[in-house]
């Protein structure tokens, strides 16, 4: 079940009718059932981007948002 209308769409373009965006990168064959998937693939993985740091102190940069674990 879904909650929202544009969520059972893209299903159905999925699953049901195969759409599915791939890669432009020469060399890539990656696809991608979302848009947005393909993008954020080609953001983190052909021009290396990584816009989430831990604080100032760390160098260290990751590609998803979300809690860090304190290290030593």
């Amino acid at each position: 079940m879904f909650t929202q209308r544009c969520h059972l769409n893209a299903h159905r373009r999925s699953i049901h009718f195969g759409e599915k965006h791939s890669c432009d990168f020469e060399g890539c064959e990656k696809m991608f059932t979302q848009r947005s998937n393909l993008n954020a693939h080609r953001r983190i993985i052909h021009f290396g981007e990584r816009p989430y740091g831990s604080d100032t102190r760390c160098t260290h940069l990751t590609t998803h948002q979300g809690p860090v674990l304190q290290g030593n």
